[in-house]
């Protein structure tokens, strides 16, 4: 269920909410929780058998196997019908929680806290993982995706951090 709060974005934060791309039908889910970045590898080496010598590749993110796992559990309890086979535009927002020191000893918001949060994990990696774990359920494979946007932006206190993911097929 999408937070009430996300429906009262201000006019720049509607931006990253809207679905300029021409395309229909449309659909919109809400991935509770703080997203982790993926799409970074590490080369592990293969020990014994007949690949002993060589590497292989594994993700370097803590959590992001879980991350995406969570992406597709949410994404399936939400989804109506069959994972689309069609050129796809998807749009994500990505809201997470400001930082501690955002907040003045009374609870109020310090004037040195930024506006957005423009800081690790970088926007791209985040979409990897939503993009990854929305396979299978939303779309048959993320090589579907043909244009994309990405924004994150600061939940206000008290409020859940979590993705807001509109898609739509690109006609």
């Amino acid at each position: 269920m999408i937070p009430r709060w996300i429906k009262t974005a201000t006019p720049e934060e509607a931006a990253y909410l809207s679905l300029e791309h021409p395309g229909t039908p449309t659909a919109r889910l809400w991935i509770p929780g703080e997203a982790v970045p993926c799409g970074s590898k590490k080369p592990v080496p293969i020990r014994g058998g007949p690949n002993a010598g060589r590497c292989t590749c594994v993700e370097d993110a803590k959590g992001a196997d879980a991350w995406k796992s969570h992406v597709r559990r949410s994404a399936a309890l939400q989804w109506r019908g069959p994972a689309w086979d069609c050129p796809i535009f998807i749009s994500v927002l990505f809201v997470r929680p400001r930082p501690p020191s955002h907040y003045t000893a009374r609870g109020a918001l310090s004037a040195r806290a930024t506006p957005y949060p423009a800081t690790k994990p970088d926007t791209t990696k985040l979409l990897r993982g939503v993009e990854d774990g929305l396979e299978g359920v939303a779309y048959v494979n993320d090589s579907r995706v043909v244009s994309q946007r990405a924004g994150k932006r600061w939940t206000d206190r008290g409020r859940d951090p979590g993705v807001l993911v509109l898609l739509a097929k690109v006609l």
